[in-house]
């Protein structure tokens, strides 16, 4: 994501630019016009971060000195594109029957315990006690790696409640050794 806002937004704009000429004024004309053009307050936040990244980079450096110019830099208010919607009973209901049973699973597991996805996706049977129905969070599965979880906080202890047989049933058919992963492939990877 990084590369291609460089390669297609910061490089064509200030790619000739000297590092000590471009100052807040210049960063926030660049990003008003990123917003006439459409894009995103998530982007333009992207683009403002990136920037920033780049002065302090550039000061670790001794390449510049003084402020990071985008401190006084505004990208202005959350502007929603489509309508957020929330959607009812009955359409989750419907998006859970058509959904394959381990991904309706991991959905309902969201939702009973407030885990992150990717807390979810780096769970293993060795934090899932079937006896009593608990699950220790103590790992997430995020870009391709497992670590620790995002917070100290998010390290806790969570019921399975109502999903404890459905788990159990999903443990049946799934290499259930206590370091496979409980929503991998069915290796345990």
């Amino acid at each position: 994501k990084y590369t291609d806002h460089l390669t297609n937004h910061i490089v064509p704009h200030f790619g000739t630019w000297r590092l000590c000429d471009i100052d807040a004024e210049a960063i926030q004309a660049f990003l008003n016009q990123k917003e006439k053009v459409g894009l995103s307050w998530w982007t333009r936040n992207d683009l403002k971060n990136l920037i920033s990244c780049i002065f302090t980079q550039a000061k670790i450096w001794k390449y510049i000195q003084g402020e990071n110019p985008t401190e006084n830099v505004s990208i202005g208010r959350k502007k929603h594109k489509r309508e957020r919607k929330i959607i009812t009973d009955e359409q989750v209901l419907s998006l859970l029957n058509a959904l394959p049973a381990d991904v309706a699973l991991i959905i309902r597991l969201a939702d009973s315990s407030g885990m992150r996805i990717s807390e979810i996706l780096g769970l293993k049977w060795k934090y899932v006690d079937l006896k009593t129905g608990w699950v220790q969070v103590r790992g997430r599965f995020y870009r391709g790696n497992y670590d620790v979880p995002k917070s100290d906080k998010s390290i806790r202890d969570l019921p399975l409640g109502y999903l404890l047989d459905e788990i159990k049933t999903h443990a049946k058919w799934r290499k259930a050794e206590p370091e496979a992963y409980v929503f991998g492939y069915p290796d345990g990877t």
